[in-house]
């Protein structure tokens, strides 16, 4: 079955007697984000902008297939730049004069979303994942007897409003048992706050000095 839409034929150029098509061009493109090919990626990305193709969601796309787990924030900043971009220089008093005033800004912020997903790490697990469960529709993980009676379990105590297991660190000084508890900072910064999978390498906050200390 063909899910693209009509004007994605359209014919924007000829290689060796081939016509290239705008889907042509959008596969370039997606290549040229993969290999970090910016000087090429943002040439494809021209032709697609001229022919009113959903750049930005081409973008996005590329954030999430080829970069993701690499570096989430690429998601952010491609939607940052065509969300609020203008809103961002106006805010700061930059340039905004000559960006508002000229008929290029939006490509502008095309290229420098483009030149981020092309500099981005990759990592390719989030759509390996999706073609994977495309691929096997009818895969189902394993149940165990013990993990089914749990979940019967705990449908039933949430039908009957009550609420599932939770751990005690759960009751801090941030929760009305918690204070009965006589739960303070202490308790908060020794058990409740402490992190699983905590990010390494990253500077901690210092406090600074104080005189007498």
């Amino acid at each position: 079955m063909n899910h693209y839409r009509p004007e994605w034929s359209k014919h924007v150029a000829t290689f060796k007697g081939y016509k290239v098509s705008l889907l042509d061009v959008k596969s370039f493109a997606c290549k040229a984000v993969r290999d970090g090919d910016e000087n090429a990626a943002i040439r494809w990305m021209r032709i697609l902008y001229d022919n009113k193709c959903k750049v930005w969601k081409q973008l996005l796309i590329r954030s999430v297939e080829d970069v993701a787990q690499a570096d989430l924030s690429v998601m952010d900043e491609v939607l940052l730049l065509k969300r609020s971009l203008k809103k961002r220089i106006h805010r700061f008093s930059l340039v905004y004069k000559e960006i508002e005033d000229s008929n290029e800004s939006e490509w502008l912020c095309i290229i420098l979303a483009t030149m981020i997903v092309c500099r981005a790490q990759k990592h390719r697990a989030t759509d390996h994942a999706a073609n994977w469960f495309r691929d096997n529709p009818t895969w189902m993980p394993p149940i165990t007897q013990e993990v089914f009676d749990a979940a019967k379990a705990t449908a039933k105590d949430i039908a009957e409003g009550k609420l599932p297991a939770v751990p005690d660190k759960v009751w801090d000084k941030h929760t009305g048992l918690g204070k009965k508890m006589k739960r303070g900072q202490k308790h908060f910064a020794e058990v409740a706050s402490k992190l699983k999978n905590e990010a390494v390498g990253l500077q901690p906050f210092v406090p600074p000095q104080v005189k007498g200390d």
